[in-house]
Order: C-alpha cells, then structure tokens, then sequence
C-alpha cells in the first residue's frame, strides 16, 4: 500500500493520476485520484481518498519500441511538462515548464491556421508543398521549445530507428506533437526534415491499457455532435473532428472504450479528411497495425496535396490489428 500527503496551491477539487512504471518507463499500474483540497489546519479527513489498481505485466510487443512519455502537472493554468525519451538503449529525463498553457497553445493554433492558408492561390500539389514547408518550420520551432538539447540529439543520431514511436501521456492532448521536427542540433529544417507524425507515432493514455486485436466493424467517421459512452464503445475506430466527437475528447474515447481514436486536428470533415480516414481503414482491413496504417495513411493524404496531412493524433495499442 502507497500513502502520500498531496500538496495544492489553493483548497477546492483536485485529480492527480498516480503511476508505478517499470524500467522500461511502460506503466504497471495506474490509479486516478480525486480528492477536496482542504486547509492545512482542517482535521475532519475530508481530503482523504482511497483507491487500487491491479499490477499487470508490460506488454512485450511496446518494450522494445522507441518511447516518448510526457506527464503533465497543471497548477493556476501552468505546464510542466516531465519527458522521458527512450531509444534504441538510450534513456533521458527532461522537463519542460510552460508558463501560461492556454496562451501557448492559442498562439499555436493560430500558427497552424495560417500555415494553412499558404499558397493558397496555388493548384492543390503546390499548396500541398507550401503549407508542409511552413508546417515543418512550426514544428521545428515546437521541438525547440518543448525538448531539451539532450532529446533533440538522440532523436536525430536514431532518426532511422523511430517507426512504430509510442507517445505515452498521463494527459496531455493539447499540443501536437506528430508535428515536432526531427533535425540536427541547431539547424534549420531542410525539405524532407522528418516530422514524428512520420514514425508512425501512435499516442497510448497511460491509464487505459487499448485492445492489441480490434473489432471488424466500420469505422465511426460522425464528427458533427458528441456522443454518449456506449456509442463510442459499441465502436472499433472512432474519429473525433475539431467541432465534434466526444465530450472531453480522445482520453475520454478511449477511457470509455473505444478500440483507436483519430483526433482530427485541421478541418472537421471534406475530401481531405476523408482520404486519411479511408487510407486508415483500408489499410487496418488488408491486415495491418495501426503504427503502419497510421504512417501509409498520412503518406496517402499527403501524396493527395491535403493540407492537414500531419494534422491528425491517432491514439490506441500501435500493434493492434483488426479481428480475423
């Protein structure tokens, strides 16, 4: 049994997601505390929580994958952001502070909206190249602020040993991190600087263990009206668009038991995003995991000249397959 005092900056309702990780930085259990911060002086208990969680064994086919863990801690609308970045036998800590999260992640959305509009006068190939251009001076500019030197190294001396990257998260589902550019230290990006999106990087929620063998049913493509718990279950492949899907988002889906969610973070609905989703879905039917289907499918709809290509998060089990 684990007992630990939690202290806040002011009293009133708390959530804190508490993990046990193993060496190889894969969670072997996790718990999601809620408690009523009380004052230091106050005696009654009334902040007092109890919870369990069963140990599980770390599944074999996610040890051996390079490895991306970020947990958050937020306090009066602050980030800080605890990376552990793990590949090919490496291992390294960093952490990241953001100060005012709601300001950063607005002015990222307002990056990402106008590299939207680039070239926009120009046939759908040639816009296709332009947005990808100032796309990849964004996420160079996003790894620079989010990763330390040390991370920024080892992603570049292993950038050929980065498919099937897994983005662990207790949380954090803001920032778009398939749009982080891998480049040499201190470098501008060149034309075809790989984006982490690139890898095949499927995102995994800390505190849901994903099915590794998915249900044969066709994917749920409504992004226009949220959904209940049971709609979302009752589906293998969920797609949440930016004006749509389910209340609190991709953690929710999956916590509530969906088998993959793709987050789509450019324009809810259209021909672009049809194309990511179809490419997603014929590729899970031909046999393969998500990781691949996720890559091949972002290939699709960038050989197709769609702007938001990089734009999507795919969460769920990297190995999973559908049933046969």
């Amino acid at each position: 049994m684990l007992r630990f005092p939690l202290l806040a900056l002011d009293r009133g309702a708390a959530e804190v997601t508490v993990l046990v990780r193993g060496e190889d930085e894969f969670p072997l259990a996790s718990v999601r505390l809620r408690s009523e911060i009380v004052a230091a002086d106050d005696h009654d208990q009334a902040g007092l929580a109890r919870t369990t969680a069963p140990v599980l064994e770390p599944d074999p086919g996610l040890v051996d994958r390079p490895t991306l863990a970020i947990d958050e801690e937020v306090a009066r609308g602050r980030s800080t952001l605890h990376g552990v970045l793990t590949v090919s036998g490496h291992r390294h800590r960093f952490r990241t502070a953001v100060r005012d999260t709601e300001a950063f992640l607005g002015d990222l959305r307002a990056s990402l909206a106008e590299a939207r509009e680039a070239g926009v006068d120009l046939p759908r190939p040639e816009r296709g190249r332009a947005v990808e251009a100032r796309l990849r001076e964004i996420g160079a500019d996003l790894a620079d602020r989010l990763l330390d030197r040390r991370t920024i190294d080892l992603l570049w001396a292993h950038r050929d040993e980065l498919d099937g990257l897994v983005l662990q998260t207790t949380g954090e589902t803001g920032i778009p991190w398939e749009l982080l550019v891998v480049r040499r230290p201190g470098v501008a990006p060149a034309d075809g600087a790989r984006f982490l999106g690139e890898t095949g990087m499927v995102r995994w929620i800390a505190d849901v263990a994903p099915p590794s063998t998915l249900r044969p049913t066709s994917a749920d493509r409504t992004v226009s009206a949220p959904r209940s718990a049971t709609e979302i279950a009752s589906a293998s492949v969920v797609a949440l668009g930016v004006e749509g899907g389910a209340p609190g988002g991709a953690a929710s889906a999956m916590r509530n038991g969906a088998g993959v969610v793709i987050e789509c973070g450019g324009r809810s609905g259209g021909v672009g995003s049809d194309r990511f989703l179809a490419a997603f879905a014929a590729e899970l039917a031909s046999g393969a995991p998500v990781d691949r289907a996720s890559r091949r499918a972002r290939e699709a709809a960038r050989e197709a000249g769609e702007s938001c290509a990089l734009a999507y998060a795919v969460y769920g089990h990297p190995g999973a397959r559908l049933a046969t």
